[in-house]
């Protein structure tokens, strides 16, 4: 059984052997066959660099040339790669070259908005679809690319600073992290760092702090860690705008975290429900967030005995930052009196608040008790107190 085992593995491992082989021949043998393509056709200019102030929006022409170094017939398709890509446009999208021509001359146009400082980069590509080569009797399709290379270089100012901001909240703690480039010619004597933290509803910062005065010399980064109490903070979303204030310039860079987690409460609900009627079935819920949140819905499921007699839903609820409201749905009760379990579901925000609680369908007239009592009760307390303060008044007066 070995011999056998082994014998096999000998022949499985020849045949990849043999089938690396092969695959080695026929990509060398690919390269070979294309070569006299590779070299049969060229761009110029290989390249190009084009620089332009920051604040200038222009419009420019360019001619560049193929070059038929075999004297070939071919069909090419000439497009644009690259950030540059969107901007660049071409008096033609296919360029036929014939035997007779040495060079084929095609133009193209680049209208570019207002850049960003530093380098914008794309290419000018012309392809050429080659025709099927036989290798070792199995059909190869090839293509043939040639690429010049386009640059837009916007040059940075002699002061200018690059900033990235990094923030995150964790106990009542906000971490920031700032790294500052100077990106410019010179460099920078004064830089100045200040944060400042301003809620959704306040125009005024919440916080404010000021770092220490540093020097940054050309190419250098210079890091910033600071923590910020945030800890007397209502829940909700808040930004903190880093103005970066470099020898007279200023810079501002902002960024937007959050305190805790956006929760809608459920204070109360409907407890007590009709037998045999349409009753409403209402809900008490407050937001503890500082923006508005939209689409909130809830849902009830009312059980007994593990049996789900009935689901309800309310319509959607937009609730404005802080907002208690009450919201309503309906309950067709066709069930016995006593009691039922609910399940209260509000959904919002890909989350969920959930409550459980017991509910009581009753006749009418206890209905209509439970429903009066509070008031009843009320009444009376302040009947009570109003009668003291007139007796409390005739035992003055008697004096």
């Amino acid at each position: 059984m070995e011999k056998f085992v082994n014998k096999s593995e000998k022949k499985g491992k020849a045949a990849r052997r043999g089938l690396v082989m092969a695959m080695v021949v026929m990509i060398a043998m690919l390269f070979f066959a294309l070569l006299p393509f590779c070299l049969s056709l060229g761009i110029s200019p290989a390249s190009k660099t084009i620089v332009m102030d920051k604040d200038q929006a222009s419009e420019q022409q360019f001619v560049y040339y193929i070059i038929n170094n075999e004297h070939k017939n071919a069909r090419l398709k000439v497009y644009a790669t690259g950030e540059l890509a969107e901007w660049i446009r071409f008096d033609r999208d296919t360029i036929d070259i014939s035997e007779n021509e040495e060079i084929k001359e095609f133009k193209w146009r680049m209208k570019l908005p207002k850049l960003e400082y530093g380098k914008h980069e794309g290419k000018i590509v012309v392809e050429e679809m080659l025709q099927q080569i036989a290798v070792n009797g199995t059909n190869v399709y090839a293509k043939l690319k040639l690429v010049s290379k386009i640059s837009v270089v916007v040059p940075y100012p002699e002061k200018y600073v690059d900033v990235s901001l990094d923030v995150y909240e964790k106990n009542g703690k906000l971490n920031v992290a700032a790294n500052i480039t100077n990106l410019g010619m010179e460099e920078i004597n004064s830089l100045k760092l200040t944060y400042n933290i301003f809620s959704p509803t306040d125009e005024k910062p919440l916080k404010s702090i000021a770092t220490e005065k540093k020097s940054l010399d050309v190419s250098h980064t210079i890091q910033f860690l600071n923590t910020i109490d945030v800890s007397d903070f209502k829940p909700g979303e808040y930004s903190i705008v880093a103005s970066v204030d470099y020898d007279g310039y200023i810079l501002e860079v902002g960024k937007d975290f959050a305190v805790g987690n956006a929760i809608i409460e459920i204070y109360d609900y409907t407890k007590y429900f009709v037998e045999g009627k349409i009753n409403k079935f209402e809900i008490e819920a407050k937001s503890n967030w500082n923006k508005k949140i939209k689409n909130v819905y809830s849902k009830v499921l009312i059980h007994k005995d593990g049996k789900i007699l009935d689901e309800l839903r309310t319509s959607l609820y937009d609730f404005m930052p802080y907002e208690k409201q009450v919201m309503s749905t309906y309950w067709n009760v066709d069930v016995p009196k006593g009691s039922y379990s609910a399940n209260i579901s509000l959904i919002y925000m890909n989350k969920s608040t959930e409550k459980q609680g017991q509910i009581y369908v009753v006749g009418k007239e206890k209905f209509l008790l439970v429903k009066w009592l509070p008031a009843i009760v009320a009444f009376f307390v302040l009947l009570l107190v109003f009668v003291l303060i007139l007796l409390k008044k005739s035992k003055r007066k008697t004096r």
